[in-house]
């Protein structure tokens, strides 16, 4: 939101935040309330639930706490 859409921060805080609470407060998913928001596209709403994008670096961060098997 911030970057490609040109929100301030506060902007997309205040345009997450209630879909947010809703969701939360209304056991509904949180991801189908973005899309039918309209706040980001497709792609966008892919990218940023893509867990991959999050945890790929876990083997390597394990591996330099000497954590790793």
């Amino acid at each position: 939101l911030i970057n490609e859409n040109g929100l301030s921060r506060e902007e997309a805080y205040d345009s997450v935040q209630p879909l947010a609470i809703d969701a939360y407060n209304n056991s509904i998913d949180f991801k189908e309330l973005i899309i039918k928001n309209g706040l980001l596209s497709k792609e966008q709403i892919d990218s940023i639930f893509n867990l991959e994008n999050y945890s790929s670096n876990v083997d390597a961060v394990f591996k330099r706490l000497g954590l790793n098997k």
